[in-house]
């Protein structure tokens, strides 16, 4: 990495140490990269980090020499790419291919596809859904984005008819009331056509014990959760509702998970489908075979799964009354053998074998960024730049949409093309820093309410994780 810092007026009389370790988020152990395997320049001569600095100052930077290559993109990463520019990129993930790679595929994922150099995710995606994902050129930027306050929403196709009903209330922060408050005021991107009542689910999520993967609801053991979603669409011939969702916090299956939660699984879903919900409900209609780890044995596997209702917020009944709902049953006739024969249950699983996959789908995001940024040619003053990027679903998810929702599929591709946002427009990648501290304090008076700043939800969700 190569940064580039002007010191301001607060970093006058500090050493260079304690003016980057207070004003621009360096840590302890990024202060021993630069003086173990890197270097500090001060107005282009070789200092040391305890050096005094004064306003003006211009800091070279470089924290590993083996970084000082630019990231280069392979030969075809092009397809992939929404924008780029020297602190981060940002692709359009396909459904099918991972983010990272693992044992069992080292080659198709997402960032072996995009650099043969390090490259560090930002936010990953699971394998079968598709979207944006940014990638961060190298470990400073990863650390400044991984704590950025953010706006991302997705798209999905849930079954059955949703209403927006807040779920989890009781899980909600106090501390974060007052912002939450705000989103369910103001809606999900309002400009979209729509219900516009947004509502949210709060329940806290944790790893089903045992499992390699699976996640459960836990009262006890979850770690706090915060999903807002609103209907841009119900097509009743299918039974099926379009939903744009936000998420504050970034667990993993946490949208699937919630939306199974209120009754509703995702279409193409193989894990947290209609049968999961049935299972919940104490109404199994076929056994299902969970990766449970290796060394655990068949009794231990029961008391773990009986994990899944002593701890859950939703009773039995509550499982009950949602599957009865979705599948337009009498709460009394309700059966194993009632279900397999429903018609709505046999056209869920028609829907789920055309799908072939999760349709989820990481749409848009918005932030302002945290990164030391460029003057404009008109301005000597520095400037934050603010993105709104958006990934076009992949064609299947699109030719689902055009078929079954061609009003909010022209709507969803009409928004895109007028709300892509870069700004500075002019922004180039030979970047002239300024100081990161006047972008954070700028980011921290767009939150201002009546002159009190916002609690930052994301920030609350993660140093409170149960």
């Amino acid at each position: 990495m190569v940064l580039e810092l002007v010191f301001s007026e607060a970093d006058s009389g500090l050493r260079a140490v304690d003016a980057l370790r207070r004003h621009y988020n360096f840590s302890n152990r990024r202060i021993k990269q630069i003086k173990f395997h890197g270097y500090f320049k001060l107005n282009q001569q070789t200092e040391l980090l305890t050096v005094t600095v004064k306003a003006g100052d211009v800091a070279e930077i470089v924290d590993d020499i083996s970084e000082l290559k630019p990231l280069t993109l392979k030969e075809g990463a092009a397809q992939y790419v929404i924008f780029q520019n020297r602190w981060f990129v940002a692709c359009n993930k396909p459904a099918g291919m991972l983010t990272h790679p693992n044992f069992h595929q080292p080659e198709n994922s997402l960032s072996k596809k995009i650099s043969d150099s390090e490259v560090h995710l930002i936010n990953r995606l699971d394998k079968d859904s598709s979207g944006l994902v940014l990638l961060a050129s190298n470990a400073y930027a990863h650390a400044l984005f991984a704590a950025l306050p953010e706006e991302k929403y997705y798209l999905t196709c849930v079954y059955g008819r949703v209403e927006a009903v807040n779920a989890g209330e009781e899980f909600l922060p106090k501390d974060a009331i007052l912002q939450v408050e705000e989103i369910l005021a103001s809606g999900l991107l309002p400009e979209l056509e729509g219900t516009a009542r947004t509502a949210y689910i709060a329940y806290p999520i944790c790893r089903r014990e045992g499992s390699i993967i699976e996640r459960r609801i836990s009262s006890d053991k979850g770690k706090n959760c915060l999903t807002f979603y609103r209907v841009l669409g119900y097509n009743p011939e299918i039974n099926v509702s379009l939903l744009l969702c936000r998420i504050v916090t970034g667990r993993t299956h946490q949208i699937r998970l919630h939306c199974l939660s209120i009754g509703h699984p995702l279409l193409g879903e193989t894990l947290y489908d209609l049968r999961a919900l049935a299972e919940m409900a104490k109404l199994p209609l076929a056994e299902r075979h969970v990766s449970f780890k290796k060394e655990i044995g068949a009794e231990e596997q029961l008391k773990l799964d009986e994990l899944r209702f002593s701890d859950n917020p939703l009773s039995t009944c509550a499982y009950r009354r949602l599957l009865s709902n979705l599948l337009e049953l009498p709460p009394a006739d309700l059966s194993s053998a009632a279900i397999l024969t429903a018609p709505l249950y046999r056209q869920y699983c028609e829907l789920n074998q055309l799908c072939q996959r999760q349709f989820l789908h990481s749409w848009c995001l918005k932030f302002a960024d945290p990164l030391p940024q460029a003057q404009t040619p008109t301005s000597a003053t520095p400037v934050t730049a603010s993105y709104c990027l958006f990934a076009p679903p992949a064609e299947d998810m699109q030719n689902f949409l055009n078929c079954n929702f061609p009003q909010q599929a022209a709507a969803l591709n009409a928004f895109q093309k007028t709300h892509f946002q870069i700004t500075p427009e002019d922004e180039t990648t030979n970047l002239q820093t300024v100081t990161a501290a006047e972008s954070l304090r700028q980011k921290a008076q767009d939150l201002a309410l009546n002159g009190r700043p916002l609690p930052d939800l994301k920030r609350y969700y993660e140093k409170y994780k149960s």
